[in-house]
């Protein structure tokens, strides 16, 4: 878990690396060599092998370092806090993914970025909802969401889409062809 929190930090912290490499492009060259050795170690772990890359230990022990001289008992106690912060970011950055989503796919079929609390979104039209008022649970959201999708994509006219020489579409006077 350490090596998928610091990849996600690393992307993170890449965005201000950009800038930082316009002025000075080491940066960005260490940058990126620490990017490329996190990104093997999680292309590893996602396909379910260990890492080559003893990634998570250097990670660890370049926090650790500072506390193996002057403090030694803190060490393990430090080590475990490290674990469960990587486990903690990964669970965090997962769960902001999922309700990314579910806001975009909220505000595509219902209009609103908020199921439960149409009101509450800034971004779409509120007046047309078709949520009920009453607070729906985390599932029932969803259940929603997915309800509306259908309704959202069949709600559209041919006539919309059609030029007006188009012949294709337009009713036929079958008395002209019957002979």
């Amino acid at each position: 878990m350490v090596c998928i929190a610091a990849f996600i930090v690393l992307c993170l912290i890449g965005i201000i690396v950009v800038f930082l490499s316009i002025w000075n492009p080491e940066i960005g060259r260490k940058y990126l060599k620490v990017l490329k050795k996190a990104w093997g170690c999680v292309g590893k772990r996602l396909t379910l092998r260990k890492c080559d890359t003893n990634f998570k230990e250097d990670i660890k022990n370049s926090i650790l370092k500072k506390f193996i001289i002057n403090k030694p008992k803190l060490v393990k106690p430090i080590s475990i806090a490290i674990e469960i912060v990587a486990i903690l970011i990964v669970f965090i950055t997962l769960f902001s993914l999922i309700e990314a989503t579910k806001a975009g796919l909220s505000l595509y079929a219902l209009g609103t970025c908020n199921a439960s609390n149409p009101d509450s979104c800034l971004l779409g039209n509120f007046d047309s909802c078709p949520v009920s008022e009453k607070k729906l649970n985390w599932f029932a959201e969803w259940g929603v969401i997915f309800e509306n999708i259908p309704d959202k994509i069949k709600k559209w006219n041919a006539n919309d889409y059609l030029t007006e020489n188009s012949i294709y579409y337009k009713k036929i006077d079958n008395e002209k062809f019957q002979k």
